[in-house]
């Protein structure tokens, strides 16, 4: 038996992230992951492209800030996302990824946020 997988047509690469500074530990106990997506596709887009980021969390935290603006440095674009963990002994998965309305800009960035015992 042979198994066939069929997939939607993409670009063979997606933007990946090319930094990624996280565990910033604010004053108000939320912590803030800064992530920079990088690459061909992301620098054809003008910098007034309305990127937005389609980002989701575990039950242990809620996203208090979801950020995306053009960085002219890199030709990319930077993500904040911001979170409140509710329990710091329990992980907090998160993931995102960089949308321009109903299309997919990037790769999902993936983060396990470890627990603090």
């Amino acid at each position: 038996m042979r198994r066939i997988t069929l997939t939607l047509c993409r670009p063979a690469v997606l933007p990946a992230t090319s930094s990624n500074r996280n565990l910033i530990r604010q004053p108000d106990g939320t912590i803030a992951f800064i992530v920079d997506f990088t690459g061909a596709e992301m620098k054809k887009l003008p910098a007034d492209t309305p990127v937005t980021a389609q980002a989701s969390i575990g039950d242990n935290a809620e996203i208090v800030e979801n950020t995306v603006r053009y960085n002219p440095v890199t030709k990319g674009w930077r993500m904040i996302l911001r979170v409140k963990v509710k329990d710091p002994k329990k992980t907090t998965d998160m993931r995102a990824a960089l949308v321009n309305t109903d299309q997919t800009l990037s790769e999902t960035w993936s983060y396990q946020l470890p627990a603090n015992e």
